[in-house]
This record gives structure tokens, sequence and C-alpha cells, in this order.
């Protein structure tokens, strides 16, 4: 029983310290973790599921009366897009998005 704690806790200690590893890296590499984000961003912001699209298309922006000048700021990876496409009330849109990197998901 007690080489199996032992085990354990230095299976532990392994993944604690591998993690504060990543973690530091991330801290110390901008363009690193501005790739991450952005792959991690795109994963969850995934257009083609339609029970998500629903809700942001249909229910969120249909029902804020989106028209005029639309100013979105962190377009990310340009989901709102396709939600705003056929809009015929949007005289012009614009999207600012500080991270570089999200802008090849575009």
């Amino acid at each position: 029983m007690g080489r199996c704690i032992k085990i354990l806790f230095g299976s532990l200690s392994i993944i604690v310290a591998l993690i504060a590893i990543g973690i530091g890296y991330l801290k110390m590499n901008d363009l690193y973790r501005q790739k991450l984000f952005a792959r991690f961003l795109n994963k969850i912001s995934d257009p083609n599921n339609t029970a998500m699209m629903d809700i942001r298309c249909n229910q969120l922006l249909k029902h804020s009366n989106v028209k005029g000048q639309v100013l979105e700021i962190g377009s990310g990876t340009g989901i709102n897009f396709p939600c705003l496409h056929n809009n015929t009330n949007i005289q012009s849109y614009i999207g600012i998005e500080p991270n570089v990197q999200t802008y090849s998901y575009f």
C-alpha cells in the first residue's frame, strides 16, 4: 500500500511540474500563447455546431436588433460573420481583433 502511494504522489508531482513548466513557457512566449489561444478559440467556436450557431444567430443577434454601423471588438475567429452576412440592416461592419494569429481562421 505504501509503495502505491509513493508511486501516485511521484506521478502527481511530475504532472504538476510539467504543468508549471508549460504555464511558465506560455507566460514568456507571446507568439506561442497567441497561437494556442487562437487554436483553442477556433475549436470552441465551431460554425458546424448547428445548435450553437442557432443560439448565436437566431436568439442572441436577432433579438439584439443589430443594425447600422457595427463595431465588434474582439471578433476572434470570425464566428459571428455568418450570422451578420445576410443582415440588410447593417450598413458597415468593422471587426477589431488584436490577436493576429486568429486571422488565418477568418
